[in-house]
């Protein structure tokens, strides 16, 4: 599993789908054609998802068959950015820590899951993706995934 780890500035959640999906595509992760899923997906089935501590993060995924590389782009801005609410459409969470999932099985994307949702429950896990540069970050992100417990 790849992670990959990047700054930006966008202005709308959109502009945040593009600059974590460029990310995936200029390393041969997935196809062009991933991106768009992931937005198309996003409108009909928004990722934001409120934590603990006003904190929230969204996690825009797409079709598994654009994928060719099992990879996560992690996406920090530097302002929130409003993403759509997963469990309410109508409203929106302000996020600046976006996972876009690229995997190419369903049996791997609910393991993903599984593990990112165990992780976003840990306070410090979030706060080292807040604080860490994006080099070490993109490491403890990738090893925080290999050792988190499938339940």
């Amino acid at each position: 599993m790849k992670v990959y780890f990047t700054e930006a500035n966008p202005e709308t959640d959109v502009d945040a789908i593009y600059a974590a999906g460029n990310v995936l595509k200029e390393h041969q992760c997935v196809d062009e054609r991933f991106i768009h899923a992931c937005l198309k997906r996003e409108t009909k089935y928004p990722t934001g998802l409120a934590l603990g501590g006003g904190k929230a993060i969204a996690m825009p995924h797409g079709g598994a068959d654009f994928v060719q590389q099992d990879s996560v782009s992690v996406l920090r801005t530097k302002a929130p950015i409003a993403f759509g609410r997963m469990e309410d459409a109508t409203q929106t969470v302000p996020v600046q820590l976006v996972f876009n999932l690229a995997i190419s099985s369903g049996k791997n994307h609910l393991v993903m899951l599984r593990r990112l949702m165990q992780l976003f429950q840990d306070e410090n896990f979030l706060n080292e993706c807040m604080t860490l540069c994006p080099e070490k970050a993109a490491v403890y992100v990738g090893k925080c995934l290999e050792e988190a417990q499938d339940d």
